[in-house]
């Protein structure tokens, strides 16, 4: 019971220690679609759309396919296409693609799952040279997320930390992280709601945001 509270009331508090100093508000809301190929081969498909500005204007819509590979009981490789359309600082208007390859780690300890990943993604060669993406083109995105499965209810609490890193001319310089804290809500055993708040942080770069994202998804298994 210790353990639940502490956890809990991590996740209520963080909102208010990343309170200051921030210099905008998102809303990311999202739906994924999930299919199991077979025992150890899993696609699914993303579709979300965020909002910036203090959720007044339209950044980006993004659609994303993936396909994983469950290498043992606890390894799993996966591999994405990211394509987006995003709104620029110029006010334009940009495709986008990447790709991304990822390996990941997960260990149950008693009512706790800690997951650990890493993921290398390439943006696609892209014909407007001067904008934000391209700068970041070759990024290395490391993650750790400890979760908590309530006995007796449908509410799954997890936490999560990711650094990025960009790889640009094989110099590694680290430019930003994300720290989240939500819940999984498990509606049936197909579908289930995740809603998180996130905190996000730039750094190394030039006009760096501090932002508060609010997120919502719906995830269903097919």
């Amino acid at each position: 019971m210790t353990k639940t509270f502490a956890f809990i009331l991590v996740i209520i508090l963080m909102p208010f220690l990343g309170a200051a100093q921030l210099s905008d508000l998102k809303l990311w809301t999202g739906l994924a679609l999930e299919k199991d190929l077979s025992k150890k081969i899993k696609t699914s498909v993303e579709i979300e759309q965020r909002l910036n500005n203090n959720i007044s204007s339209f950044d980006r819509l993004l659609i994303e396919p993936a396909i994983s590979y469950q290498i043992s009981n606890n390894w799993s490789v996966e591999l994405i296409h990211r394509l987006w359309y995003q709104k620029t600082r110029q006010h334009n208007y940009e495709m986008h693609n990447r790709i991304s390859l990822g390996a990941s780690y997960g260990k149950k300890l008693s009512d706790f799952k800690l997951d650990i990943g890493s993921k290398l993604q390439l943006g696609l060669p892209d014909k407007n040279e001067d904008n934000f993406y391209t700068s970041k083109n070759l990024v290395s995105r490391n993650n750790i997320r400890l979760s908590y499965a309530i006995f007796g209810s449908r509410f799954t609490p997890f936490i999560k930390y990711e650094l990025f890193t960009s790889l640009k001319r094989f110099e590694p310089k680290n430019y930003q992280w994300r720290f989240f804290a939500g819940t999984n809500f498990y509606i049936n055993q197909d579908a289930r709601l995740r809603l998180f708040y996130a905190l996000e942080h730039e750094f190394n770069v030039a006009n760096p945001l501090n932002s508060s994202i609010f997120g919502i998804s719906l995830q269903y298994s097919l």
